[in-house]
């Protein structure tokens, strides 16, 4: 099933889609659908809950091997809560 979408781009951008679509005979929808599908096929997206890259993981687990973090008792306490 397909979804309609109003999106806003750049006229040189649409300008180029345009001949491009042209030339291939195929819609501008069909091109601007398959760039997007690329590009979420470049960042792992499989619907859902995007997965996170190599670098993204290892900066997470970075994080959370050097930050101190204290519990939600402490944290209570501070604020007087």
């Amino acid at each position: 099933m397909k979804k309609r979408v109003n999106i806003t781009i750049d006229q040189d951008l649409y300008d180029s889609v345009g001949a491009i679509a042209g030339h291939y005979n195929v819609s501008i929808s069909e091109i601007i659908g398959q760039s997007l599908r690329s590009w979420l096929n470049k960042k792992k997206y499989r619907g859902g809950e995007p997965v996170l890259l190599a670098e993204d993981e290892k900066e997470l687990s970075d994080i959370l091997a050097k930050d101190d973090f204290v519990s939600s008792e402490e944290v209570k306490h501070i604020l007087g809560l």
